[in-house]
């Protein structure tokens, strides 16, 4: 586990997530489904969502309702989880 506070987590994943909205034009490349934001991150789906809905990870809508989640933010999470 990480040796961050939840708070600290928290507040780690909401700055990523501005960054990422912040950036111009970003590929279709860059989302996945939830079931390759999974496998990025080791989240469960509910997880996902939660933290979609807390606006602590970004994610964007298809045109379908479905979710799609940034790679770059799954990928610095799953690191995140590493560093330990």
């Amino acid at each position: 586990m990480l040796n961050l506070t939840e708070a600290e987590f928290r507040d780690k994943l909401r700055k990523m997530a501005s960054e990422i909205l912040a950036m111009v034009g970003p590929s279709p490349d860059d989302w996945v489904n939830t079931k390759e934001a999974r496998r990025l991150s080791g989240l469960l789906p509910s997880t996902l969502r939660k933290y979609a809905n807390e606006g602590l990870l970004t994610c964007q809508f298809t045109p379908g309702g479905h979710r799609r989640y940034s790679r770059q933010q799954l990928t610095e999470l799953s690191k995140m989880w590493e560093e330990k």
